[in-house]
């Protein structure tokens, strides 16, 4: 059953105002004219407004469904929450734009995780509905496949019914996996990401579940005690998986990114070619000599892979720490203090690279670029595959001077018999802008601009257009060579006559 409460608020003091419904969750399809057949059909609907982008007018998503009766508003809302429109479940609450008010109320709002694929908004609702009168449930989902991300929120009307759902459904199971449930906590105020237990996984075997992924991480991490607390494995538009694996402790989460990132794991074809007393390490070297046999490659599956592990960051940590990486590169000082190495030689990794610079002063990295969509990459003897150096690389000193003198004595010196080039790094934006630059100067130059006297010719002297000479800087401008001559010669300035030119009118 729906509050009164929040109604009673939107309505106000004042007689006949009305009552607004916020109406989430929609197909970007969706328009008033939709939500106009669908929601009059309760009761009278005064207006309904779309919200959308000021610049694209693409739907955000979401509306505002307003009614004259504060009983309508309450029967929509008691009867079309969830309800499908375009083949997506809606999701219906009360109206609060006032920021403020939102604010008050997140003690009342839990977070719940390691949600099972067939959870869907409707079921949250009656799973926690026996606590108290909830104003707003909703299960994330995948914005592009629908797909439940395995965590929701339950917003309740009062702190004590949040608390209650806390204490009575927190470890408990449902649709057979054991859930956490606990306050929510904005992002302001959520502790040190030193605390951190979330990863993100993917180049692990395809044929991984996550029944499997567990227990390959338990194998590789050698810990048969190792406790998470969800494990959700998605597949992306290209059929490759991908996993978000969140453990019990910080520590077994620090360990896991330490020791799994850059692993070499078998796949199921490396896992039977070890069953047959073979070694599939070796197997993978082999087949990266044999790269040139299109045979080879398309005969047998991959034996390895290499799995990526790394603390999980929301999209809009990503932004901003790519947006600070980005500044940081632009910043003066890193042009100043990083170099461009290139014509190396492929046996050359970044622990020389390094050790040749090393001298001119203290380095804070040295970066061997390599090829990492070469196939049939071998295996080091560390277990890490050893991509195909690209021949270039990056330097960075901790000063300017520094990087000075290492462009000074290093550029042209001898390394494995080749001579290397050694320059200040420049951005792709500068490189871009100076090869623009240079393009439109050459591109000036060949079309005469600016027009230069013939060689020969002084300051001052006339220059003569003969009809001998078809068109000669006329025609480059594309026109006629009268026109040419009438242009150039200002009024009040004596015409210059080709040679057999008469004077007088043309």
């Amino acid at each position: 059953m729906a509050s009164t409460t929040q109604a009673e608020e939107n309505s106000g003091n004042q007689a006949g105002a009305s009552v607004s419904l916020y109406v989430g969750d929609l197909h970007p399809d969706v328009n008033e004219a939709t939500l106009f057949d669908i929601f009059n059909a309760v009761g009278q609907v005064s207006s309904i407004h779309v919200c959308r982008d000021s610049s694209t007018r693409k739907s955000l998503g979401y509306a505002y469904v307003n009614y004259q009766v504060q009983a309508d508003a309450e029967k929509a809302l008691d009867q079309m929450n969830f309800t499908q429109i375009k083949g997506r479940p809606c999701r219906i609450m009360w109206s609060q734009r006032d920021a403020s008010q939102r604010n008050k109320s997140t003690k009342n709002n839990i977070f719940i995780k390691n949600l099972d694929a067939s959870i869907d908004n409707q079921t949250l609702f009656d799973t926690f509905s026996m606590f108290g009168n909830i104003l707003s449930c909703k299960v994330v989902t995948d914005r592009e496949t629908g797909k439940s991300l395995g965590r929701g929120y339950v917003h309740f009307e009062f702190e004590e019914a949040a608390q209650e759902a806390i204490d009575k459904i927190n470890g408990m199971m449902i649709a057979d996996k054991e859930v956490f449930v606990g306050p929510f906590i904005q992002a302001k105020e959520r502790p040190s990401m030193v605390n951190w237990t979330n990863t993100y996984m993917n180049g692990f075997p395809a044929e991984f579940d996550e029944e499997k992924l567990v227990a390959a991480l338990k194998e590789w991490l050698a810990d048969a005690a190792l406790e998470t607390t969800s494990v959700v494995v998605r597949t992306d538009k290209k059929g490759r998986k991908f996993a978000f694996v969140d453990y019990s402790e910080h520590a077994s989460a620090e360990r896991a990114v330490k020791e799994l990132n850059g692993k070499v794991v078998l796949t199921a074809a490396g896992q039977a070619a070890k069953a047959r007393g073979e070694d599939p390490f070796k197997a993978a070297e082999e087949a990266a000599a044999k790269e040139g046999e299109e045979e080879e490659k398309d005969a047998k599956e991959p034996l390895t892979t290499k799995l990526t592990v790394s603390r999980h960051q929301k999209r809009a940590e990503r932004e901003r720490e790519l947006a600070a990486n980005f500044d940081a590169a632009a910043s003066p000082n890193y042009n100043d203090t990083n170099l461009f190495i290139k014509n190396l030689h492929a046996n050359i990794d970044d622990a020389e690279l390094k050790k040749e610079f090393s001298e001119f002063g203290e380095i804070l990295s040295a970066k061997v670029m390599r090829d990492t969509s070469a196939p049939n990459a071998p295996v080091g003897p560390d277990g890490q595959l050893v991509y195909p150096s690209k021949g270039f690389g990056f330097v960075n000193f901790s000063s300017a001077d520094e990087a000075t003198r290492a462009v000074t004595d290093m550029n042209g010196r001898q390394l494995h018999g080749k001579p290397i080039y050694v320059a200040l790094a420049q951005r792709k934006e500068q490189r871009r802008a100076q090869l623009e630059a240079k393009h439109h100067q050459s591109n000036a130059m060949a079309r005469g601009m600016p027009m230069q006297p013939p060689m020969g010719y002084g300051p001052g002297a006339p220059i003569y257009f003969g009809q001998q000479q078809r068109g000669g800087f006329a025609a480059a401008y594309g026109m006629p060579q009268q026109q040419m001559r009438q242009q150039q010669m200002p009024m009040g300035y004596a015409r210059q006559l080709a040679p057999g030119q008469m004077g007088g009118a043309q």
